[in-house]
């Protein structure tokens, strides 16, 4: 489930409309709004943990494009940096409509996500164009991950290699090699055992003598 949160906007609208949408698109659950930006805002971020952060181009104390580069460039009282922390969510814009120098500063900014109001009095938006950009942004969530994951296993798979070779490399250089037999020297050659007849002795003839 896609957890999010608002920051500003019309809150009557919230609780009206965005945080029962659930019932509708039940992979998509609004968890909280937060009335204004600034400390509080980062601190409620903090504790319902969002993948998605929706926020007003108006909200108070601090508005989108102010929220944004606070993530970039703050820290939190313990000293890390927001967007180490946040770097697994993903910030949505409710922008103005028909606002071009608007739309530049976003994209200026590397703003990816956002969707246009279709009231500016009552601070409206299409309700499935909303649910749409929120995929969009979860869908980059998951992908960001997943490359991670990969570039992590295929290093792990170097160094692993990296040890074997060195593991290798360190064992003594053995060689067995064939005996040679020095040159000009006759080769034995086995000997077979035979079998050899005993020669018997050819009789004489008996010579008799003369009368």
């Amino acid at each position: 489930v896609v957890k999010v949160v608002c920051i500003g906007g019309n809150e009557q609208s919230y609780k009206t409309v965005l945080s029962k949408l659930n019932s509708q698109y039940p992979n998509i659950d609004f968890i909280k709004h937060i009335s204004v930006g600034g400390k509080n805002a980062f601190y409620t971020i903090d504790t319902m943990n969002p993948d998605i952060i929706l926020i007003h181009h108006k909200s108070n104390l601090q508005n989108a494009l102010q929220f944004y580069d606070s993530v970039r460039n703050d820290m939190d009282e313990s000293g890390v940096y927001y967007r180490d922390k946040y770097k697994y969510k993903r910030i949505v814009v409710i922008a103005p409509q028909d606002d071009f120098s608007y739309d530049m500063q976003l994209r200026n900014k590397g703003i990816d996500f956002y969707v246009k109001e279709i009231n500016a009095r009552t601070r409206t938006v299409d309700v499935k164009e909303l649910v749409s950009v929120i995929n969009q942004a979860y869908a980059d969530i998951k992908s960001q991950k997943q490359q991670e994951q990969k570039l992590a296993q295929e290093a792990l798979e170097r160094q692993q290699k990296a040890e074997q070779e060195a593991l290798m490399n360190s064992l003594p250089n053995i060689e067995i090699q064939a005996e040679e037999v020095p040159q000009n020297q006759p080769v034995a050659t086995p000997v077979r055992e035979e079998v050899v007849a005993q020669q018997q002795p050819t009789p004489r003839p008996m010579v008799t003598p003369n009368p």
